[in-house]
């Protein structure tokens, strides 16, 4: 909202309400088609309008260790994952699966996100890609983002954990 200086009052301008962005956002989006790439490529913009990623596993003994495995060290657990063929050794199968996978502990995978590996930081960037914070208010999408994983203790992890929040909720917005 911009203040009219001669009278005093609250004028629109040039703002646009969160309504118009959404439209203006969906006319290019409906535009794009999917192509057989963004399966494995980080979140484009004809992945985003088909809501959040969901991920196939079947139960199996394999992954229920691996699953216990991960709530006990996390890197022992991805590494279970990769060797039983349960995920694919690359960032975006990880990330998705730490996305979607239940009877993770929500605290482990805030630790593995916030190390400092560079492939952990793939990780943690294929991550966050996979939240939609488009037209959201910076406290509710930063609540969407920790709804799944709670924040470690180190200060340094944390300052990874949110400069990649950022970087998306930027892009987003």
């Amino acid at each position: 909202l911009l203040k009219s200086a001669d009278a005093g009052k609250w004028d629109k301008g040039s703002v646009k309400s969160a309504a118009e962005r959404r439209a203006a956002r969906a006319a290019p989006a409906a535009k794009a088609t999917a192509s057989p790439a963004a399966k494995t490529q980080p979140l484009t913009e004809s992945r985003k309008n088909a809501g959040p990623p969901t991920l196939d596993l079947k139960p199996s003994p394999e992954l229920t260790k691996a699953i216990e495995q991960f709530n006990a060290k996390p890197r022992q657990g991805i590494q279970q994952l990769i060797s039983a063929n349960i995920i694919e050794n690359d960032p975006y199968p990880i990330a998705k699966f730490l996305f979607c996978c239940n009877g993770l502990n929500k605290r482990k995978v805030g630790d593995y996100l916030g190390e400092p590996d560079d492939a952990q930081q793939e990780v943690l960037e294929h991550y966050v890609s996979l939240f939609d914070f488009t037209c959201l208010d910076l406290d509710i999408a930063l609540r969407r983002l920790l709804a799944k994983f709670h924040l470690p203790g180190e200060a340094q992890k944390i300052d990874r954990i949110m400069q990649k929040f950022a970087k998306q909720y930027f892009a987003d917005n």
